[in-house]
């Protein structure tokens, strides 16, 4: 039996034990406090709430991360019901609010650089996009993309945009190593240009979105007005476009900070200045 007939009949498995309801609302909220209480980057995820949020009340810091966990294992779940079915990714999309805008900018004949946050279920995002657009993603990707060279880039570029018109892509993570410091969520931090050197090398308009959860198996998908990127294509002009995808992305986040990642190390040299 080969790797994909394996997954086949793993997540039909899976999804006869835990179904969408009363099974699957036990397994999220089992999955989730065995997460708390073990402590999976429980550290990481506290510290960076409090460096983002100071002056918030203890409770409601309490609220986005244990409310975050809740959001890593219905990402976990919604994943393995539509390998099962893929007809889900259509029906979980029950708000989808200025689609308008990416059509817009495909129909210019531009090539579009997607630009999303780990937040909400990105995981579903990228699929919704790939199912309806024919979209690419370079999320598990990221730090081997992020040190190409800008020959390699272009090359990478020039196969993953051959045939399809959107490349998904994360722009709110720390930088691997080609990065700037910008303001992201209040702080002058190490931030990835990943997204604004593609629409650069690719001459693409970048379109920001996001995806959050409004219930179990209910998604919104949030696009943003198209950015043209500037003309010239140079390190300052990366560091001009990155910064207005974060003030964009940031936005997101801070209207519904339970559904952001805060597991990840965000934030790692603030955090370690700090401490020294």
């Amino acid at each position: 039996m080969d790797h994909n007939k394996h997954k086949e009949v793993f997540f039909k498995i899976f999804n006869r034990i835990i179904k969408e309801g009363w099974r699957a609302d036990k397994a999220a909220s089992f999955f989730a406090f065995a997460m708390r209480t073990t402590g999976l980057r429980q550290d990481v995820s506290r510290r960076n709430i409090e460096l983002i949020f100071p002056t918030k009340p203890k409770f409601r810091k309490k609220q986005i991360l244990r409310r975050s966990y809740d959001n890593l294992v219905w990402n976990l779940l919604e994943y393995a019901a539509w390998q099962n079915d893929p007809g889900l990714l259509d029906s979980m999309a029950v708000d989808i609010k200025l689609r308008e805008e990416l059509d817009a900018a495909l129909a210019s004949g531009r090539k579009v650089i997607a630009v999303s946050a780990r937040m909400g279920n990105w995981a579903f995002l990228s699929a919704w996009l790939k199912r309806n657009y024919g979209a690419g993603c370079s999320f598990h990707r990221h730090g081997e993309i992020e040190k190409y060279t800008p020959q390699g880039l272009a090359a990478y570029l020039e196969k993953e945009l051959e045939g399809r018109e959107i490349l998904l892509v994360a722009g709110d993570r720390r930088a691997v190593c080609e990065g700037a410091k910008v303001s992201f969520l209040g702080q002058e931090t190490s931030t990835t240009t990943l997204p604004a050197r593609c629409a650069l090398a690719a001459d693409a308009l970048v379109v920001p979105v996001t995806c959050t959860r409004a219930a179990p198996y209910k998604a919104k998908i949030s696009f943003g007005c198209a950015m043209e990127p500037p003309r010239e294509n140079t390190p300052e002009a990366a560091l001009e476009l990155t910064q207005a995808i974060c003030l964009e992305l940031e936005k997101r986040i801070i209207l519904e900070p339970e559904q952001w990642l805060w597991q990840q190390n965000r934030f790692e040299e603030i955090i370690k200045a700090y401490r020294q």
